[in-house]
């Protein structure tokens, strides 16, 4: 079972959606974590972030794990086919 409140590593991974491969995270966080909001931001230039949900889209519903936590993905809007991001 998680530990209260742990939040596991992230990990980058390629997310196909419609024929086109999106840079994809996803994290794992406890069931019980009360205390933190789930959110992630974006930038063009890695300096400002963008935390409105523009250029972030959650692609899969959270997954409960079974062992008290669950497993949440996002992935950017453009297409790594598009070029750099």
């Amino acid at each position: 079972m998680a530990a209260p409140g742990a939040i596991f590593p992230l990990a980058y991974s390629p997310v196909e959606s419609g024929g086109d491969t999106y840079l994809g995270l996803t994290c794992r966080i406890a069931t019980n974590a009360s205390d933190l909001t789930r959110g992630a931001e974006v930038s063009g230039d890695h300096s400002d972030g963008d935390d409105s949900g523009d250029g972030v889209v959650d692609v899969i519903s959270p997954v409960d794990q079974g062992d008290g936590s669950r497993t949440y993905t996002v992935r950017d809007t453009v297409s790594s086919s598009t070029g750099p991001r």
